[in-house]
């Protein structure tokens, strides 16, 4: 593809539709009813004690380290402070250093934690929320510095994250439960409509698992429930069924094969998949005692893959030698996968069955645009609004000349640029449009309805054109930035920017990442030669980089050219885009943000950048280097800010 298609490609502002699960039913008036009274009844308890059966005893959340377990701690204490959150007891526990050991081995480790907090008598009587958080999130790199459970949603006052919702959407089930864990992922959302007067519940012995509708290729990605059938009830919203099997990521063909698949009178196919589960108190003395008996574990257990596939009626061990979908293979693994199958197979599994309802996945910058964004059936459900905790700042360009001169003293400070009149928020038919929250912006921007903004303050006018996702960015006087040469600033279609504070041997630098929201993050090469075709904005990743002239300062301080080698480790095992160093480190949040905006410039429009000498990072780097604190402290500063504007 030529340079000018490429360029033309990329400024479409047409949505690329992910592949997401949902039911066959049409987003109805019961289920925006029941979501919206489910999040409202949730909105109430924020801030309070809440009743017994009103809510969670004990909420956990599992991270990927302890760096991340400290981000965690802190905004959940920050978000109690503010009367965020219902008054109960919220714990994180970061998983032991060493080798991945996935949800699984998270559950393991977050059962231990919690039974050494208050004993297992006391544990037994509770009802626990766990939510595993960890990871990298590397197809949604907005949420890797803060964890995408603290991902920004569009509604509430004070403003949801995803931790809200994810308290919230489950609290109709509390008062069916059992003391037991219902087990659930940081990066979805189910929504439903729930016959509450219906014979379900959470007391079953054993596992207990929502069960959602689904197409036949959304469940060769997922796990898939075969339920007997006998117990098929296609009309009921909510009815309960024993399962004969579970199937993780099967093909069409094993589906039919297995009697997953299920047919509507309309000849629709159709298979039910997993979401959210859970296990009583007796299952949770189980897992514990295997921990204990196990010791440290040392491979990667999936909840998912190796709890649930050892359950049901025809349940087998021959999924143990399939490590397809294992990122970490060690030679624990078999051996353990083997002790878990042995430990959990014959106990009980039933589905609680939401034959109206929808699972949303938000992992990846697609799906995160096209649901903030795109969704209108979710959006009416969530009862998502665009413009959220923010404000649109008034102001009018004035001549240096035409400023007002102060005697020394006075304590009014002059500054070149705009001058501050109001605040408010845009009306419908306003040039700011898209998904804007938890930001301060300047009349006279353009932006796209495709596109998110988030925690990001511009005091000049900014264009940002469709399907952008623009993250804790800053062009601000206070911090430096002067009037843009063309009086605005411009964002590309289909750019990701993420300003993120680092520390490098104790001092504070910026470093804005850059990617289209097409970029896959994950894609590796195993030589240099191979990576010099991984594509960055579409293009060949070499050239680009040859594009970027000038002066390189690597860790140890020398200055050399830029080359393509350097923007690799030496020690790199794989080489992707989440490891090549394209991003300066600059002193100062707005200097970031703008040198990134030149960047870009030189990646679509094919021109030679010449940047200032200054070390460059990946986003590997980033993800380690980062300085969590002070862009917590930036955060809430920007919050206290947002709060002052009347």
């Amino acid at each position: 593809m030529n340079s000018r298609n490429q360029l033309k490609r990329m400024q479409s502002d047409s949505a690329v539709v992910p592949d997401v699960k949902c039911g066959s039913t049409p987003c109805g008036v019961e289920e925006v009813l029941d979501m919206q009274r489910i999040l409202n009844d949730y909105n109430i308890i924020r801030g309070k004690v809440p009743t017994q059966d009103e809510f969670w005893d004990v909420v956990a959340i599992t991270t990927a380290d302890e760096e991340q377990c400290k981000a965690y701690r802190k905004q959940v204490a920050w978000k109690l402070k503010r009367k965020e959150l219902p008054v109960v007891s919220f714990h994180v526990f970061a998983d032991p250093p060493g080798p991945k050991i996935g949800n699984g081995g998270s559950t393991f480790h977050a059962l231990k934690q919690l039974y050494r907090l208050y004993g297992a008598n006391e544990t037994s009587r509770k009802r626990v929320l766990l939510i595993h958080a960890g990871g990298q999130s590397k197809r949604l790199p907005s949420a890797t510095v803060i964890g995408k459970i603290f991902t920004a949603l569009p509604l509430g006052d004070p403003m949801f994250h995803m931790l809200d919702v994810k308290l919230a959407i489950y609290m109709p089930f509390i008062r069916k439960m059992r003391p037991g864990v219902f087990l659930t992922c940081a990066d979805d959302i189910e929504v439903y409509t729930l016959d509450s007067d219906a014979d379900w519940s959470f007391t079953n012995l054993g596992f207990t698992a929502l069960a959602h509708p689904a197409t036949l290729e959304f469940g060769t990605k997922h796990g898939v429930y075969v339920l007997p059938t006998d117990k098929l009830d296609f009309e009921t919203a909510t009815f309960v069924s024993d399962c004969l099997e579970v199937l993780q990521k099967p093909t069409k063909s094993l589906m039919e094969q297995k009697g997953a698949v299920c047919c509507r009178k309309n000849g629709e196919k159709f298979t039910y998949t997993d979401s959210a589960f859970y296990f009583d108190a007796d299952v949770s003395k189980e897992l514990l005692e295997f921990a204990d008996r196990q010791g440290s574990v040392s491979c990667e257990i999936d909840a998912y893959g190796d709890f649930l596939q050892a359950l049901g009626h025809r349940a087998t061990p021959n999924y143990i030698n399939n490590t397809v979908n294992v990122s970490d293979v060690n030679s624990n693994l078999i051996e353990t996968r083997m002790k878990v199958y042995d430990l959990l197979n014959g106990t009980p599994l039933h589905l609680v069955v939401l034959n109206y309802s929808r699972f949303y996945h938000l992992g990846s910058m697609e799906e995160y645009l096209f649901h903030m964004c795109q969704d209108d059936q979710f959006s009416r459900s969530m009862g998502f609004k665009r413009f959220v905790f923010s404000k649109i700042q008034s102001r009018n360009l004035l001549p240096d000349s035409s400023r007002e001169t102060e005697n020394e003293g006075s304590g009014i400070e002059k500054r070149a640029g705009y001058h501050q009149q109001c605040a408010y928020e845009p009306p419908d038919n306003a040039s700011i449009q898209g998904c804007i929250m938890h930001s301060l912006l300047t009349e006279s921007s353009l932006i796209q309805p495709s596109s998110v903004v988030e925690y990001s303050h511009f005091d000049f006018p900014i264009q940002i054109d469709g399907r952008c996702i623009i993250s804790h960015c800053t062009y601000a006087q206070a911090d430096g930035a002067q009037l843009p040469s063309e009086h605005s600033l411009h964002v590309y279609p289909g750019t990701f920017l993420h300003t993120v504070p680092v520390n490098v041997d104790g001092q504070s630098w910026y470093a804005t990442v850059m990617f289209h929201v097409e970029d896959d993050l994950k894609a590796s090469a195993n030589t240099l030669k191979e990576a010099e075709g991984l594509k960055y904005f579409g293009q060949k990743l070499s050239d680009v980089i040859d594009r970027y002239k000038g002066i390189d300062i690597v860790r140890d301080g020398h200055r050399a050219e830029r080359r393509f080698e350097r923007a690799f480790e030496v020690t790199t095992p794989k080489y992707s885009l989440w490891a090549a160093k394209l991003f300066p480190l600059l002193k100062s949040r707005s200097q970031s943000f703008q040198v990134a905006l030149d960047c870009l410039q030189t990646v679509l429009k094919q021109r030679d950048f010449a940047p200032i000498p200054c070390m460059y990072v990946s986003m590997a780097d980033v993800a380690e280097l980062r300085d969590l604190d002070l862009m917590l402290d930036e955060r809430n500063e920007l919050h206290e800010k947002l709060k002052a504007i009347v």
